[in-house]
């Protein structure tokens, strides 16, 4: 009996090991759930800030008229749904995490470019001259775009990175999340336009930016990975 008693804690240390790798591999994915949290949060802040305050900017800040204002957000959600459908086509052929990486880097880029356009001198950027088309319409289109499919693909990224569905539990609290940022951002972003319009370019600049940076932390194993996800 005695040597059962000392034997016994012996035979069952080799669990432990397991133990502590099953608390690792659940505390990785409550990290992925979280960080697609966050993700969401910002990108849904995001678009519909944009979508929400570029034809305010566009009549204070470049003196267009609200006709030219309200053309601009068509032209942005008519862009967002293209690049939807897009993305739809395009999802099964290519390495997921990969393409939301370049999508959200043409989204920096484009955001860039409407500061550069809008910091120039207004008879730059006039409605019908090059530098219209160019530096104010050509960035909204393509930031519409580009931001397209970050919400559906950021769900393909995060089932991947679980190795299964999203559990309903998980999604609820993403989804809630995503509508936190939509309450919250834009008003921050308004709160900024309020200040100096101009803000609205680096502001969005900025939110793009932390997108990136934490959809980066969040999907660094797949974007590192050969095989297409």
């Amino acid at each position: 009996m005695l040597l059962l008693a000392v034997a016994g804690p012996v035979l069952r240390a080799p669990d432990a090991p397991e133990e502590d790798a099953d608390k690792d591999k659940a505390a990785s994915k409550s990290r992925f759930v979280f960080m697609t949290g966050a993700f969401l949060f910002v990108y849904v802040g995001i678009e519909v800030s944009f979508g929400g305050y570029i034809d305010v900017f566009s009549v204070r800040w470049l003196d267009e008229s609200k006709v030219q204002g309200a053309t601009l957000t068509s032209i942005y959600w008519g862009a967002l749904c293209v690049g939807r459908a897009v993305a739809a086509l395009v999802t099964p052929f290519v390495h997921h995490a990969r393409y939301l990486a370049w999508q959200l880097l043409l989204a920096i880029a484009s955001a860039a470019a409407l500061w550069v356009a809008a910091e120039a001198p207004t008879e730059d950027v006039e409605p019908g001259s090059s530098g219209w088309w160019l530096g104010v319409v050509a960035p909204t289109a393509c930031f519409g775009f580009t931001i397209a499919p970050l919400f559906p693909g950021a769900l393909l990224v995060v089932e991947e990175l679980l190795g299964h569905a999203l559990p309903a539990r998980d999604a609820g609290r993403v989804v809630g999340a995503a509508a936190a940022g939509e309450m919250t951002l834009p008003l921050l972003v308004g709160a900024l336009f309020s200040v100096s319009p101009i803000s609205f370019c680096w502001s969005q600049l900025v939110l793009c930016a932390g997108a990136a940076l934490i959809f980066f932390t969040n999907s660094g194993s797949l974007l590192t990975s050969k095989a297409k996800q």
